[in-house]
C-alpha cells in the first residue's frame, strides 16, 4: 500500500523544541492501529515506522538502514 504524501513538521508542545509529524490515516487503518497504540521507530538518514509485533518487517527495515 504505497503512500506518497507531503507533511509539515509541527511543534509538539508550545515552547518545546520537539517536532511531530502525523501518521497517514490510510496506513494506520491498514495496520489496524488505534490512537494510543505503540509503534517502533528506526532512523538513520530516513525514518521507518513499524507496526507493533512485526518482527519480519523490523528486520527488513534494519537491513535497509544498514545499507544506506
Amino acid at each position: 500500500m504505497p503512500i506518497d504524501k507531503e507533511y509539515t513538521l509541527r511543534r509538539a508542545r508550545s515552547g518545546a523544541d520537539v517536532a511531530e509529524v502525523t501518521v497517514p490515516t490510510e496506513w494506520r487503518r491498514y495496520n489496524r492501529l488505534e490512537i494510543g497504540d505503540k509503534v517502533k521507530v528506526l532512523a538513520d538518514g530516513v525514518i521507518v515506522i513499524i507496526p507493533p509485533e512485526n518482527k519480519d518487517l523490523e528486520e527488513k527495515a534494519r537491513q535497509l538502514l544498514e545499507n544506506l
